[in-house]
């Protein structure tokens, strides 16, 4: 294919970085969370959790979002320092929570309430209190990646099918 056929992209805008020194990352440890360094990859804090943290974290203004307890407790830690904001099991007791997807003042994920059934669970990112929860999916082979939430919708990889959800008014 030659250049001439392929159908070029104008830049809509671009913005300056500022200096990465102290600006923080945010990983999900085998022992919970740590905020590292962008420049020098040094360790500004770690969180210990009961459990791994193995999907996405969720990262907002002044919070961070991540599942604790093995995955099955959204916690919501402080950037500054890591201290914990809130964590919120969910009930009845889940068996894993997907990466999250933040969009204005709801988080979602997927859990899956017993084996091969997937439910898509929204929580208020200030309070970890759940405010949605979908109908169960049966028979959902679920690879657990996040929810990708655009255009007023939720949209759920149930690996045999997408589901997709009109946002809630909050």
């Amino acid at each position: 294919m030659t250049s001439s056929n392929v159908n070029q992209l104008s830049v809509a805008w671009t913005a300056p970085l500022p200096n990465p020194v102290g600006t923080p990352v945010y990983a999900g440890l085998i022992n919970g969370v740590a905020a590292l360094d962008l420049a020098s990859g040094a360790i500004q804090w770690t969180r210990p959790s009961a459990g791994m943290v193995f999907f996405p974290l969720s990262v907002t203004g002044r919070t961070v979002i991540g599942g604790a307890n093995d995955d099955t407790v959204p916690i919501a830690l402080y950037r500054p320092g890591g201290a914990v904001k809130w964590a919120s099991p969910f009930h009845p007791r889940v068996t894993v929570l997907s990466g999250l997807a933040t969009f204005g003042s709801l988080t979602w994920t997927l859990v899956e309430p017993a084996d091969s059934e997937a439910q898509a669970v929204a929580f208020d990112t200030a309070t970890g209190q759940k405010v949605f929860s979908s109908a169960v999916y049966p028979d959902a082979s679920v690879e657990f990646t996040p929810p990708v939430v655009a255009a007023g919708r939720v949209y759920l990889d149930l690996s045999t099918e997408v589901v997709c959800l009109p946002l809630t008014a909050t």
